[in-house]
């Protein structure tokens, strides 16, 4: 049975300290926005942004959350021994895991979600009874997080969320969901049991997929109003939830990332690093978290939210970097071309080249990547991108050919899409752009 999470879960604010590089936007503290979907940064430049040609945004690699690198799914994993769980759940959680874990056309998902729902309905309800399957038992809540995953694979994910906010609603209170600072007291709480632990970071890590989940449904009803020329005011309801528990993860992990160190050590909190993090933050977590806020963020038009938490992204994964870890480079070069998009929307080409350059040099490391090689497409489009604000369009074009044969190359359809409408706009001699 599902439980209920009653109550309004209030918003307050997110702590983004400090950050931890010279010459970049201050986050300081979140103020909500108004209406989703409306353009919040005001550059004091005009120019190539303001006409037809710069409303089009780069090519971003992992842009559409349900393709995403970064999706979290660190708070799902099995859920324990079998020899834990009554003789009927195990043979109900085998059923499921055969249906669920395969691949291809063996997978069924209907049949998946019907067993482990009626082995969680036996753990709710049966006469067989085990004190260490408590309706917030690790074990317990690692069921219902399966089941959400399976509902977002399936497509479903209104039921997704049910069973999301069932999971919170056995770790959290209502009052901790409303206010993030009294998760936070719990996992700098040195005296807290290991199993409590992560129990709470798997709840965080639920809201974390709750956000992206209630994300793609506002980004399905923002392609019905754009194909419908749908102009009816008003915010998109399931923005703004995406945006509460974003703001409700950040909040709580920064926050006791921040107290950690405040608390028990005394000292200025440290940049972001794999080493300077307490045990119950992972770098998985941290950068599955800070890439998803971040890209949504962008995508609100907040981008003086957005660029801090992709800086920490690179902090995050910069030590594996360094060593010339394949998946660190790649997604390091993911995120670079997140900072290139943010850096043309906010009218700093210059920081946008630096960003493309550097981003470019990590994708020749490891060609074969795909997200490198996607990463690739992204700022040959970028070069492209910036000589057309420049009204070089013969030079632009050259770019856009190149960005289009690779995305052909490759099957990479969002790059294909950019770089086919970008020569259509630049077909002409004469430049399409206005400078205003």
């Amino acid at each position: 049975m599902l439980r209920k999470v009653y109550g309004t879960i209030a918003s307050r604010g997110n702590i983004f300290g400090r950050v931890p590089r010279g010459n970049v936007l201050q986050a300081g503290v979140y103020k909500r926005p108004g209406t989703f979907g409306e353009k919040r940064y005001a550059s004091s430049k005009e120019g190539f942004l303001d006409s037809e040609a710069g409303k089009v945004s780069l090519v971003v690699v992992g842009s559409v959350i349900c393709l995403g690198i970064f999706s979290y799914q660190g708070y799902v994993f099995f859920f324990g021994p079998g020899n834990i769980y009554p003789k009927e759940v195990r043979k109900l959680l085998r059923k499921g895991g055969e249906a669920y874990l395969q691949i291809g056309k063996s997978r069924n998902l209907e049949s998946a979600v019907e067993y482990y729902t009626k082995a969680l309905e036996l753990l709710e309800n049966g006469t067989e009874k085990k004190a260490n399957l408590g309706p917030d038992s690790i074990h317990v809540t690692g069921l219902i997080a399966r089941i959400s995953e399976v509902y977002i694979a399936m497509g479903d994910y209104g039921k997704a969320n049910e069973y999301l906010l069932d999971l919170m609603g056995r770790i959290f209170t209502e009052e901790e969901m409303g206010d993030y600072s009294l998760v936070v007291e719990k996992l700098v709480d040195e005296k807290l049991a290991s199993g409590k632990l992560e129990n709470l970071m798997r709840g965080i890590g639920a809201a974390n997929r709750l956000a992206e989940t209630y994300e793609r449904m506002g980004d399905k009803k923002m392609r019905y109003r754009h194909v419908f020329q749908d102009e009816s005011p008003g915010a998109i309801k399931e923005y703004e939830e995406a945006e509460r528990w974003y703001s409700w993860c950040l909040s709580g992990v920064l926050g006791a990332y921040q107290h950690h160190y405040s608390k028990n050590n005394g000292q200025e909190t440290p940049d972001f690093d794999p080493k300077t993090l307490p045990k119950y933050l992972s770098e998985y977590m941290l950068t599955s978290l800070f890439y998803n806020a971040s890209s949504f963020y962008t995508k609100i038009g907040r981008t003086d939210l957005s660029l801090p938490l992709l800086l920490r992204s690179l902090d995050v994964m910069g030590p594996k970097v360094k060593k010339g870890d394949e998946e660190s480079v790649c997604r390091t070069s993911v995120v670079m071309s997140h900072l290139a998009d943010i850096s043309v929307k906010n009218n700093d080409y210059q920081s946008a080249k630096r960003w493309a350059r550097t981003g470019d040099d990590m994708c020749s490391r490891f060609p074969g990547n795909q997200d490198c090689s996607r990463s690739h497409v992204s700022f040959v489009y970028a070069n492209g991108f910036m000589l057309e604000s420049e009204n070089r369009p013969s030079e632009a074009r050259v770019e856009y050919r190149k960005a289009l044969e690779l995305s052909k190359a490759m099957g990479f359809p969002e790059g294909e899409f950019q770089a086919t409408n970008a020569l259509a706009r630049t077909s002409t001699e004469k430049s399409s752009i206005v400078t205003l």
